[in-house]
């Protein structure tokens, strides 16, 4: 059987880790106790686990405005965080998309982050926002960029809190995602960060999820976009394409899924634009709670 730990300060908790090499840390277990992964235990071992950290009691939550960034307690969940005042726009309307109010009461934000999904709405919104977190492991703490901690192997690692830039928190924003249902995952999903001045683009972040095998910056657009006036839609699909290797999987093909990306891409450059306009959750078929 799978041993089981309930340690009430981070440190407890990063010296189990470093006692069970092997051991998962629990947050919500809105993953680890669905039934896809319980399918996946084999003699008491879940995905070669052999032990579970449930960081549930341990000393990370609040949300905090410190030193030019908005910090958010990686224990906190989804609706908690949407709920909160200081909760950023586009964040906000990240976590609206997941439209399961049961799953949004128990998933955290710490853990969205590690299981570094490909449609994670969460994820691509913090990358977009350029984001930061914060690890704890034995050997001291650390900050890293979103982008650094979904190319890396942190698994040894408890990830303690989220960072997020008050000055891009606060610029013009828009998300858009393609599901196959209200309440399904995201197949693919798109977000924009945007300031403007007389026209031109000064500043631009953006962001495609579910073409790949991660939630990914699309670098080349971003630099093509800075210093010009925004493009018409087929050459934003045409960026897009440099940017993006789609994949093909259960969920659409390549070709679809890169045609997808550049429209959603498009729309959110287009709404975020718009002087003064937050486009997050306006346009048909997104939630608005």
């Amino acid at each position: 059987m799978l041993a089981y730990f309930k340690p009430t300060t981070v440190e407890e908790a990063v010296e189990l880790k470093a006692q069970h090499p092997q051991g998962a840390f629990l947050g919500g277990g809105t993953s680890i106790n669905s039934l896809g992964w319980s399918k996946r235990v084999d003699s008491g071992r879940a995905q070669g686990y052999d032990a579970l950290i449930d960081i549930s009691g341990a000393d990370m939550g609040g949300i905090e405005e410190k030193d030019g960034f908005l910090r958010i307690g990686a224990n906190l969940c989804f609706q908690d965080v949407l709920e909160h005042a200081l909760c950023p726009n586009l964040l906000r309307a990240a976590f609206k998309q997941i439209v399961n109010r049961n799953v949004r009461n128990m998933a955290t934000l710490g853990g969205a982050l590690s299981l570094k999904s490909p449609c994670s709405n969460p994820i691509a919104a913090l990358l977009a926002l350029h984001a930061e977190v914060e690890l704890s492991c034995h050997n001291g703490t650390k900050r890293l960029a979103v982008e650094e901690f979904l190319e890396g192997d942190y698994y040894k690692a408890l990830l303690t809190a989220v960072y997020i830039p008050r000055t891009w928190a606060q610029l013009n924003c828009a998300t858009r995602r393609y599901s196959r249902s209200q309440n399904d995952i995201s197949i693919v999903l798109a977000d924009v960060v945007l300031d403007t001045a007389d026209g031109i683009i000064t500043k631009v972040s953006a962001v495609a999820g579910g073409v790949g095998p991660t939630v990914r910056r699309l670098r080349c657009l971003e630099e093509s976009l800075k210093g010009h006036a925004l493009p018409a839609e087929e050459e934003v699909a045409a960026l897009v394409q440099r940017d993006i290797s789609a994949i093909d999987d259960l969920r659409g093909s390549a070709a679809f899924k890169t045609y997808t990306a550049g429209q959603l891409v498009d729309w959110c450059l287009h709404r975020a634009a718009e002087s003064g306009s937050c486009g997050c959750c306006e346009h048909k078929g997104e939630p608005k709670a």
